[in-house]
């Protein structure tokens, strides 16, 4: 109903509206001055009464936007008097003709036009001196009337108000630029109040801004006439009309029947914002579980927050607040307690802080953590108290939940730290029983490397007594037994040449072959049990010789390579890698079944060498204990590798059947000796 009334008063409303413009329409066919009088009148009202209703509530406004355009509609009704006053057929000035009245209507406009651009800052600012406002209008308004009616007291020409008018000729173009020039102010004035829209209220911004379009149009049609009685002059006063009943809407019918939508929009603002404030304090209260309340202690009435009821349990329609009511809902083992620090505040201004206990109607029990403070009046004399209220319940539920969990968790604590104390009780006998195990580990550590050396030192001190031992045979055989066989081989000879008989002949030349064959058998001996050219020249040498010996012998043919210089060593590692390497050759020969071999001697570092046997034979299987024993010293693979770990050394093998073998062979090129330290 109220929607199908409101529509109904618009619709009456614009029937009005539309009856005046054609009752005004008529009376210019009939009368033009008086019209034109009409017009003018209706809008010289609406201005004044603006600048009433602006001024007489200036005091009330939270912004200065409405008292800026009502001083500002002021004196352009005061313009717009003097124009009425002054159109042609009225007769009141008798100079300037249609020029003075055109003239003093751009004034005015150029006020107006102005005004409403300035206007929009006062929407955030105030205007301080009303007066000084209203001050400097009235220099301004007295300088535009000056320039049209006593030009001649100007002495710059450019201060004069040019010709608007020329009787025949009709507008000037000045008169016409200026009407543009204040459209284009108007246009700016309308996107300044629609940058500010948030600050009005949403009809009045439609009405302002509907007003300052209708001026617009207005001043266009002004352009297009040429006498001052003609249709576009009859269509711009209808314009002007129309801007000032929408500018009446917006200013002053709104703000006599709806003042909190214009003149109060602020308060109204600002009341709507502290609702919404309230409502979420209330909200916040809520959900903090804290009240508030107010004690007026002249009435003993107390005042309280929706969420100190809820804490109490209390139902507001049905409590009468008193400090009696207050106290009867405290527990009596608090009640006088509470009591004390109320009359302390009430009495000594003293504010109090403290937790008590309530009791619901229901019964049930609560813990709440009050404070409260005393308010004053200018004479020190306390009129009212305030504080708030916090329900603590189950904070104080969780405490003693987490005290119960500490007094349980110190327990427990304890009782771990006696198995702790036992525990470490125990890892320090560990510890010392492993510290001295660890002792005892270390001194057989050092004993068995004490005997790791010795064993070493051993192992080089066996290998040389082998040696010497192959160099004294060798000796022996090349001084002594060489000798005899050769002197025996003389005295067969000389035999063989004194005796004539055939039949003893042939016997001492077999005695011969039999010496020269133990004569050859001898040097070969000789030469396997300790090669000269290997104490003489050294290891890379007698491989080499090595290489020619299985070559002429065994028809082996071996590549001897040697990478960079090998010096350095002692006799006894090099006779051991040079037997070593002769066995692998004669494995090669007995059990590869190829012809073909590759020798490579290399330095790893500055104290080892390292001596690489490899054949594409048949191989074998190195998980396998297999050991191939060659002429003469019987050395296998595992003698090989025994004898070469007591010097420090080792030999790795690297072969599968039918996949060749490669044999590393690796020593130290410095071996200890034995001294009283390894002993």
């Amino acid at each position: 109903m109220a929607g199908v009334h409101l529509a109904g008063r618009k619709a009456a409303s614009l029937l009005l509206g539309v009856c005046a413009l054609m009752a005004m329409w008529l009376i210019s066919n009939l009368n033009y001055l008086l019209f034109h009088t009409l017009a003018e009148l209706f809008s010289i009202a609406v201005a004044c009464a603006i600048f009433m209703l602006a001024w007489n509530a200036r005091r009330f406004l939270q912004n200065d936007y409405l008292l800026f355009v009502g001083i500002a509609y002021l004196f352009v009704a005061t313009v717009d008097l003097v124009h009425t006053l002054a159109y042609e057929g009225m007769d009141i000035f008798t100079k300037g003709g249609s020029n003075l009245a055109t003239q003093l209507w751009i004034s005015a406009r150029y006020l107006e036009s102005i005004s409403l651009l300035i206007a929009p800052l006062f929407l955030r600012r105030k205007l301080k001196k009303p007066a000084a406002a209203v001050a400097s209008f009235a220099v301004i308004v007295a300088l535009l009337l000056a320039s049209v009616f006593r030009p001649d007291v100007f002495v710059l020409r450019w201060a004069r108000f040019p010709e608007c008018y020329v009787d025949g000729a009709g507008l000037t173009a000045v008169k016409i630029v200026s009407e543009y020039v204040i459209c284009g102010i108007l246009l700016a004035a309308l996107a300044a109040l629609l940058a500010q829209r948030k600050r009005l209220e949403r009809t009045v911004l439609h009405l302002v801004a509907a007003s300052i379009c209708a001026t617009v149009l207005s001043e266009l049609a002004f352009t297009l006439y040429v006498g001052v009685f003609d249709f576009f002059n009859m269509i711009g006063h209808m314009l002007k009309i129309l801007s000032f009943f929408l500018i009446y809407r917006a200013l002053i019918e709104i703000g006599l029947t709806r003042p909190y939508e214009l003149l109060f929009r602020d308060l109204k603002r600002s009341e709507t914002e502290l609702r919404q404030s309230q409502e979420k304090l209330a909200q916040a209260q809520a959900v903090a579980h804290l009240g508030s309340w107010q004690f007026d202690v002249a009435e003993n009435r107390a005042v309280w927050s929706e969420e100190l009821y809820r804490i109490f349990g209390i139902d507001p329609r049905q409590v009468d607040l008193t400090l009696e009511t207050f106290l009867s809902y405290i527990h009596p083992d608090d009640r006088e307690a509470v009591a004390r620090s109320m009359e302390r505040t009430l009495q000594h201004k003293e504010p109090y802080e403290m937790d008590y206990h309530i009791v619901r109607p229901d019964g049930t029990q609560r813990v709440v953590h009050a404070r409260g403070e005393a308010r004053c009046d200018d004479a020190r004399n306390v009129r009212s108290a305030f504080g708030t209220v916090l329900d603590v319940t189950e904070l104080k539920r969780a405490e003693q939940a987490l005290r119960e969990a500490r007094d349980e968790l110190e327990v427990r604590v304890d009782e771990r730290t006696v198995e702790l104390a036992q525990t470490v009780d125990v890892l320090q006998q560990e510890v010392r029983e492993r510290m001295q195990a660890e002792s005892k580990l270390k001194t057989l550590n050092e004993a068995l490397r004490r005997r790791a050396i010795q064993l070493r030192a051993l192992a080089s001190e066996l290998t040389r007594a082998e040696q010497n031992e192959r160099r004294r045979l060798a000796q022996v055989l090349h001084d002594h037994v060489q000798q005899l066989l050769v002197a025996a081989s003389m005295h067969v000879q000389v035999l063989r040449k004194q005796v004539r008989d055939r039949k003893p002949h042939r016997s001492l030349e077999q005695v011969r072959k039999l010496l020269a064959e133990s004569l050859q058998v001898s040097h070969s001996l000789t030469a396997q049990l300790s090669p000269p050219i290997l104490y003489e020249a050294g290891l890379a040498p007698a491989l080499q010789w090595l290489r020619r010996q299985m070559q002429e012998r065994y028809g082996l043919t071996i590549t001897v390579e040697v990478d960079g210089e090998i010096r350095g060593g002692t006799d006894d590692t090099g006779a051991l890698l040079f037997q070593a390497v002769r066995e692998l050759l004669f494995n090669v020969v007995k059990h590869a079944k190829v012809r073909a071999a590759d020798v490579r001697l290399s330095r790893l570092d500055g104290e080892r060498v390292e001596i690489v046997v490899t054949d594409k034979g048949v191989g074998f299987d190195p998980t396998q204990n297999v050991t191939y024993n060659g002429e003469g010293d019987g050395f296998g693979l595992f003698s090989i590798r025994e004898r070469l770990e007591l010097l420090g050394g080792t030999l790795n093998v690297n072969s599968a059947p039918g996949k060749g073998a490669r044999v590393s062979l690796v020593a130290p090129l410095h071996q200890p000796t034995t001294s009283d330290e390894a002993f």
